[in-house]
């Protein structure tokens, strides 16, 4: 048999084993969700790598980014508007911009397949103003 013939006879029974197992949502978490909280900005970069193959469940369609504020400098908020943004199945990227000075954010993601989100990774990021009342000079504390 010819090397292409049998290339196309592996990738079709991938094909075909692939669509024929059973779809769910994804069973585990996008892996290594990471913020970074920047100095004197006011953005965010936020990274992961994807689920794990064999926790898909289905083909990843994409990704859904929760955002929201937990405090502005010493004081938590009362106001728990979540923040929502879908990304493609590609993104493992995204900077998130505009957002409060001095204030700490809830971050979660999680990956989705046609029957919906899976479990979320969750982590904080943000900068906290602190006065030193020994010194005079203001501290940022990452």
């Amino acid at each position: 048999m010819p090397k292409q013939r049998v290339r196309i006879n592996r990738f079709l029974s991938f094909l075909i084993l692939f669509y024929c197992l059973p779809l769910s949502v994804p069973s585990a978490s996008p892996q290594k969700l990471t913020a970074q909280s920047l100095l004197a900005t006011d953005s965010i970069p936020v990274s992961w790598q994807p689920i794990p193959i064999k926790f898909t469940n289905g083909l990843i369609v994409g990704y859904t980014l929760r955002f929201w504020l937990i405090s502005i400098g010493k004081e938590k908020t009362n106001k728990q508007e979540v923040k929502v943004i879908h990304l493609s199945s590609l993104t493992q990227f995204i900077e998130l911009n505009n957002l409060e000075m001095f204030a700490k954010y809830g971050i979660e993601v999680s990956g989705y397949t046609k029957k919906g989100d899976g479990p979320a990774a969750f982590t904080t990021a943000g900068k906290k103003l602190i006065r030193n009342q020994s010194v005079s000079n203001t501290q940022l504390l990452v």
